[in-house]
């Protein structure tokens, strides 16, 4: 089981070399971590930077650039009638190093069996949530990916069924996961309202449901 937080700070420095077959929980070796990936899979390298070009639009590949002994990542963009420029990660934004830190999590070599990601969303453009989803249903294809997120944007892609989503509260000095309400579910399966809208309307939460919660007055869910 591997649990990440990437933080951009680390991606930024300057890296000591490193096997790469596996990515640290910051992403400090993400340089030695794609050097890896590219060495071994050139298709996997590939679906990174097209993943990461439509979260950065005009990003046409990565690559890592040595200096003395150690190593960073460079970006190339382009734009116009072929003018193209090349950046360093220090001069990249948190959105989209962090973006990479999760595709390095994803198509790591050493794939771990479980992998948890700590709010994926942090520092992204709302609009770049579907290439990111589009990371973890093809991370899901291969191990087990436990997500926790605030973001209805991720929370509304169609393909998230009750059966993908657990709530976690903090209730008599503990923390439950569990299931959502019936009521909840009930309005997912039948396509009344997505996970992210349900979130937004505060209805996704675990049983029992509304009404049973000093709420008798509310039915968000009656059925038609």
């Amino acid at each position: 089981m591997k649990v990440y937080a990437i933080d951009p700070a680390a991606l930024r420095e300057m890296q000591d070399p490193e096997s790469g077959t596996d990515l640290r929980a910051d992403g400090r070796n993400a340089a030695s971590v794609f050097e890896e990936i590219e060495r071994r899979s050139p298709e996997s390298t590939k679906r990174i930077e097209e993943i990461l070009s439509a979260i950065v639009p005009n990003t046409l590949g990565l690559d890592t650039v040595q200096h003395g002994k150690k190593l960073a990542i460079e970006f190339s963009q382009g734009w116009g009638d072929r003018k193209r420029a090349t950046f360093e990660a220090y001069s990249m934004s948190d959105g989209t190093l962090r973006a990479l830190g999760l595709l390095l999590a994803v198509f790591q070599v050493r794939k771990p069996s479980l992998i948890f990601i700590d709010e994926p969303e942090t520092s992204i453009h709302p609009g770049a949530a579907g290439a990111i989803l589009d990371a973890l249903r093809h991370a899901a294809a291969t191990m087990q990916v436990v997500v926790s997120t605030q973001s209805p944007e991720i929370l509304d892609a169609k393909w998230i069924e009750d059966k993908n989503i657990r709530s976690v509260v903090w209730r008599e000095g503990a923390t439950h996961v569990e299931e959502i309400s019936e009521n909840a579910k009930r309005a997912l399966g039948a396509h009344l309202m997505g996970a992210g809208e349900l979130l937004r309307s505060e209805a996704l939460e675990p049983g029992p449901a509304p009404q049973e919660l000093n709420r008798p007055d509310v039915d968000l869910f009656e059925e038609v």
